[in-house]
């Protein structure tokens, strides 16, 4: 029973994003938004029975509002913390097995920049630079361009190791280019 309660949460959710009901959307709260984001994260076998454009508005919704909510100090770090981390099974179990959303995949990361924010939230920027590793592991052009961009904006110098062994070991040109952008903090 509490995994159907769930998903009619969740479902109710991407609704609302999906009909731009401003109303319902702040009627969530900023953790209730966190904990259906994980959850579709970890399960984004949801997102099936949505048209291949609703599935771009709804991540693309959702990353934008993440922005605001993973630096919300109201919101428990510990949730913050496991939202930016399930974000690897969005990629890993929706991203890389379903072409087409390079859209809303590539700029995914874009949320994150502001910079003074990151650099005062030490485990935030910790726990994006972990997520963004892994993501960089998966054997997908689409889920490794979109790592490389969020190392773009995410600005740490523990991300030019990482991108010059990816470029070591790529052999896509497109890649290549993004790859060596990223190195260069705000190419992207």
């Amino acid at each position: 029973m509490l995994v159907q309660n769930s998903n009619v949460i969740i479902n109710n959710w991407i609704t609302a994003i999906l009909e731009d009901r401003a109303d319902v959307l702040a009627s969530i709260s900023s953790t209730q938004y966190l904990e259906n984001a994980v959850k579709l994260f970890d399960d984004p076998e949801i997102l099936k029975k949505y048209r291949f454009e609703n599935v771009e508005i709804i991540l693309g919704e959702i990353s934008q509002e993440l922005h605001l909510q993973i630096f919300n100090d109201r919101i428990p770090v510990s949730l913050r913390l496991r939202c930016i981390h399930a974000a690897f099974n969005l990629f890993d179990k929706w991203y890389s097995n379903y072409a087409g959303y390079s859209h809303s995949c590539d700029h995914f990361w874009d949320i994150y920049y502001n910079y003074d924010q990151l650099a005062a939230q030490p485990l935030i920027q910790e726990a994006i630079f972990d997520t963004l590793h892994k993501i960089l592991n998966i054997r997908n052009s689409e889920c490794q361009g979109s790592a490389l961009h969020g190392f773009n904006h995410l600005r740490d110098d523990r991300c030019k190791p990482l991108i010059d062994e990816f470029i070591r070991e790529c052999t896509d040109h497109d890649l290549l280019d993004v790859a060596k952008i990223a190195k260069t903090y705000g190419g992207l």
